[in-house]
């Protein structure tokens, strides 16, 4: 073969070297795109929607009055210069609107819809003639005057013998927990919102004359199998209207009035039960609550079939071993199919759940191998505390409350109804 005839073949595979590399080059740049460019977009749309939510929801404060709602829904948004703007991103152009939600009352509007849009530029998409992603946001709020969005709540709360303990704010802290109750309460409106109860130890019979245990061990009431829970049913007869005063002969008022304390904390069954009765009376219209309150940690968990010894059948399960850590769990699941979860820490600082365990003894040298009605010496592996329990069952850290003093819980309660009856957020299509 010729020398020209090397040459031209050696040329050849060069000039197809150049376009496998140009190729590789657009991929490589595609996959950039992917993750720079669509990253940054996704940045983008995270920060407009949680601008927009702000903006509506303080618009909504404002309503009925249209022009200060749109005045405090721009204030809010996230267009140059307003509370929500980000300088480090793109322009963002917003609109806000009124409307009437008509099964609701309506003068001249009862709800807002802002919506935002902005762009992202790309850097690597540009290859592939994408110069800027278009991102769009949209929440609609209605108001908190006149009609709130109904919902079911069930409180879940602690009525151990601990809650016999002083309150620093007058009596004892169950006289805090049920003045804190009522003041939850007296800002609820029975036309939108059943509100049932659960008091925890499990017990069987009337609340009001049932003792709770006061040793340890098993007893015929408390250790009944399987447990008994005091249940307050959803009701709205606790008032007869949104401004009238507590119908003290309802069976939820009476019983917050009369419910006494004793016994030792299992709180997961206790969720669990609070679950299963919102479940039970689900209204898609109704946003289901649980409100959780414990002064300490768990060391207790259900007994099933236990023996002529009193060995349990069920002491493997997750429920006695990590009591704790099974209430996170079960919370965790709640709040994921759509129940909003609030809870309270009430002077559980520097306490730590404990859970039973086939063998080992706890701090004080007491066997961790526990029979039924007896409460668990020893702490759950791995290790979790009393007020971290408490703050990870809550759905969010907005809707946890840490009361490390045995102090007035009425304000934490208030503070919750206001959530709970304050402008809401409802989906775009949301007529009522």
């Amino acid at each position: 073969m010729s020398r020209m005839g090397t040459l031209l073949r050696q040329d050849d595979e060069r000039g197809q070297a150049i376009v496998l590399l140009a190729v590789t080059l657009v991929v490589l740049l595609g996959a950039a795109a992917l993750v720079v460019d669509v990253g940054r977009a996704y940045v983008v749309k995270r920060h407009l929607q949680a601008s927009v939510d702000a903006a509506a929801l303080a618009g909504a404060q404002s309503l009925p009055d249209v022009n200060a709602a749109t005045a405090a829904a721009n204030s809010y948004s996230g267009k140059p210069g307003a509370k929500n703007d980000a300088t480090n991103l793109p322009d963002v152009a917003t609109s806000v609107t009124t409307k009437c939600l008509s099964t609701h009352p309506c003068n001249p509007a009862n709800a807002i819809v802002v919506d935002e849009t902005t762009t992202s530029p790309t850097i690597f998409a540009k290859v592939l003639g994408i110069d800027s992603f278009t991102i769009h946001a949209r929440a609609t709020a209605l108001m908190s005057t006149g009609v709130p969005a109904p919902a079911h709540i069930m409180i879940v709360v602690d009525r151990t013998g601990s809650m016999n303990n002083p309150c620093n704010a007058g009596g004892t802290k169950m006289t805090c927990l049920k003045d804190g109750v009522k003041a939850f309460l007296g800002g609820m409106d029975p036309a939108y919102n059943k509100v049932g109860l659960i008091a925890f130890p499990p017990g069987t019979g009337n609340p009001c004359t049932f003792n709770p245990k006061t040793t340890d061990g098993p007893t015929s009431d408390y250790d009944a199998h399987p447990n008994g829970y005091v249940v307050v049913p959803l009701s709205n007869d606790y008032k007869t209207s949104a401004t009238s005063p507590l119908n003290t002969s309802s069976a939820l008022v009476s019983t917050i009035n009369c419910i006494k304390a004793g016994g030792t904390t299992a709180t997961a069954t206790a969720i669990d039960v609070a679950h299963q009765t919102l479940i039970a009376n689900h209204d898609p219209k109704a946003q289901d609550v649980i409100i959780f309150l414990t002064d300490g940690e768990s060391n207790y968990g259900p007994c099933t079939n236990p023996n002529g010894s009193g060995v349990c059948s069920n002491n493997s399960s997750p429920y006695r071993t990590t009591p704790c850590h099974q209430a996170v769990t079960s919370a965790h699941a709640f709040d994921a199919s759509g129940t909003e979860i609030y809870t309270i820490a009430y002077g559980a600082s520097g306490l730590t759940c404990r859970g039973w365990a086939s063998s080992g003894t706890g701090p004080d040298g007491a066997s961790c191998n526990k029979k039924n009605g007896y409460q668990f010496n020893c702490y759950e592996v791995p290790s979790i505390t009393a007020a971290t329990e408490v703050s990870e069952m809550a759905s969010d850290s907005t809707k946890f409350f840490n009361e490390p003093n045995p102090g007035d819980l009425t304000t934490a309660f208030q503070t919750i109804a206001e959530d709970l009856s304050g402008p809401a957020l409802v989906d775009d299509s949301y007529t009522g």
